[in-house]
């Protein structure tokens, strides 16, 4: 685990929740399926510090988006209780955001680009984390 998970971990543990990070993955572990307007109701957190601390718990594999609500507006975030996980989550989603940045700067910035370079950016990135495994991956992860 990293130092953040330890802190986050233990400031749940002894109910001292310190930051607005702590207090939103309280929430998540409390109610098991939470919404951004869920939160914002509950602690009166901004919208984009509540989105914010949301990002920054799923980079750290702690929550992962658990489904949609019956209106598909708004997704749903649930807590990874096995924090063995936390990490192999966290590799996931650095590489999705990563293939993520690429897309998006082929798309802005392919003109600049030799055709060589656009060549090896356009392939295809294979890894142990492919969505093949995303998929295994989620059907074990521990949730409420």
């Amino acid at each position: 685990m990293t130092p953040k998970q330890i802190a986050l971990k233990e400031q749940i543990e002894t109910g001292t929740l310190k930051n607005a990070m702590a207090k939103i993955l309280n929430i998540i572990i409390t109610h098991k399926k939470v919404t951004i307007q869920n939160i914002i109701y509950w602690t009166g957190i901004k919208e984009s510090t509540v989105v914010a601390r949301l990002s920054d718990l799923e980079d750290l594999g702690m929550i992962i988006r658990n489904g949609v609500t019956d209106d598909k507006k708004h997704s749903y975030w649930s807590y990874v209780k096995n924090n063995e996980q936390w990490d192999s989550f966290a590799k996931i989603r650095q590489k999705q955001k990563f293939l993520s940045w690429k897309k998006r700067g082929l798309l802005l910035y392919s003109n600049l680009m030799s055709d060589t370079l656009k060549s090896e950016l356009e392939a295809p990135v294979l890894s142990k984390f492919d969505s093949t495994n995303l998929i295994v991956v989620g059907k074990n992860i521990d949730l409420d």
